[in-house]
């Protein structure tokens, strides 16, 4: 993240999938979350025979914190004994390519925090990485079955447990989108994605 932003002004490493001030924000499931060990990991690399084949990792220079994190990424993979090949190319290209399981092994992207955790796209089955798990079907199931507060909140811990168990994601962490206004406009309201509805000139 410091390499992505260049100060913590501007990101937080935080392992919950939800920031702090979500009702959602949990440390369920995140015990091994921040605990890089490239010597333990490349001795499991040399149990389970791998046979150097490059991992493609592939990511874009049009969000450049994207590129930035791959570089460290390759870096820390190569640390434990991987092959790299990183693929830079446009972010059109990337979205194509990562409809293909044949055509990468790890993207880089980013995603914003909805209202509700069954919307996040990337623990969905048909999202690109094609996350599918018995464990995860029935952790969502009862998350959708949940008829109070407490019963949901306690569902998403089940689920981001899951989440963890699995590994088909890695959360790298949360950043802070900096933008500019003038002090000719009003009625500008900040979100996440910006947008300029009901905006008039000031007099």
């Amino acid at each position: 993240m410091l390499a992505a932003f260049g100060s913590e002004e501007f990101f937080s490493v935080d392992a919950s999938l939800f920031p702090e001030g979500y009702p959602w924000h949990t440390k369920a499931g995140v015990a091994r979350y921040g605990t890089g060990d490239p010597e333990g990991a490349a001795k499991l690399l040399e149990t389970a025979g791998y046979d150097g084949t490059p991992l493609r990792i592939l990511t874009s220079r049009q969000y450049e914190f994207h590129y930035k994190i791959a570089e460290v990424a390759k870096a820390y993979l190569e640390a434990a004994g991987f092959k790299t090949d990183l693929q830079v190319v446009d972010w059109a290209t990337l979205t194509q390519r990562r409809g293909d399981p044949a055509q990468w092994d790890i993207f880089i992207t980013h995603s914003n925090f909805p209202g509700d955790p069954s919307t996040i796209n990337t623990i969905t089955d048909s999202y690109p990485g094609w996350y599918v798990s018995d464990q995860k079907t029935q952790a969502v199931n009862a998350y959708l079955a949940a008829t109070s507060d407490a019963e949901k909140v306690a569902a998403w811990e089940t689920i981001q447990t899951v989440i963890y168990d699995d590994a088909p994601l890695f959360k790298v962490g949360n950043f802070n989108a900096v933008s500019g206004i003038s002090k000719a406009v009003g009625g500008y309201e900040p979100t996440y994605w910006p947008h300029f509805w009901n905006v008039t000139p000031k007099e």
